[in-house]
């Protein structure tokens, strides 16, 4: 799947793999790694896309009985999380430090056919709890890389933060800008 996000996304994202980063867990350091940070390249940033880094965690998550769906699902969006709110910086090139916008999931649940195959005739219950997941998660920077594949080749793209797009790419190369809201969020708790 990794190879795959990259030969799909290198036209429209600079992309830094296995990226290390440093952050903390109750004041202490911690060494990370992210599976990728993206850079929109012009095109994107011409079309509006903000001048921004974002993480890339890549998932495989196997809907079928016994092979762990919730337990990984629900530990990679905790991943993502913790990416965020650790305060994490990733160093990108050698002395290049960068923080993130967001963190975006990128799974085999990313593509359509599959989502609606496993959501819609496999396990309702399961789509049922990814949607849960998806709305808690998308107050922490969360979302979600979302593909479409056309019978003609070519894909569609959005990345989508529970139901809203921040921004997306048509299957005929149109590049929509959507919520900008929906990424540098800064939440916590009941702030005053």
């Amino acid at each position: 799947m990794a190879h795959w996000f990259k030969r799909a996304f290198s036209r429209w994202f600079e992309i830094f793999e296995e990226v290390d980063g440093l952050g903390y867990i109750d004041r202490e350091q911690r060494n990370l790694r992210i599976d990728f940070v993206i850079r929109p390249k012009p095109i994107l940033q011409r079309a509006g896309f903000a001048d921004q880094y974002m993480g890339v965690e890549v998932k495989f998550l196997d809907p079928r009985t016994d092979k762990g769906f919730h337990g990984k699902s629900s530990r990679g969006i905790f991943q993502a999380l913790s990416y965020w709110y650790s305060g994490t910086t990733w160093e990108i090139d050698k002395g290049c430090q960068v923080k993130l916008s967001s963190v975006l999931l990128f799974s085999n649940l990313s593509f359509a056919d599959e989502r609606e195959y496993l959501f819609g005739s496999y396990d309702r219950h399961t789509g049922t709890l990814w949607r849960a997941y998806l709305s808690l998660a998308n107050h922490a920077n969360f979302g979600e890389i979302q593909v479409r594949r056309w019978p003609n080749g070519r894909l569609a793209w959005f990345l989508a933060f529970n139901g809203a797009y921040y921004f997306s790419k048509h299957y005929d190369d149109r590049l929509v800008p959507g919520n900008t809201n929906v990424i540098n969020k800064k939440r916590i708790g009941n702030t005053r």
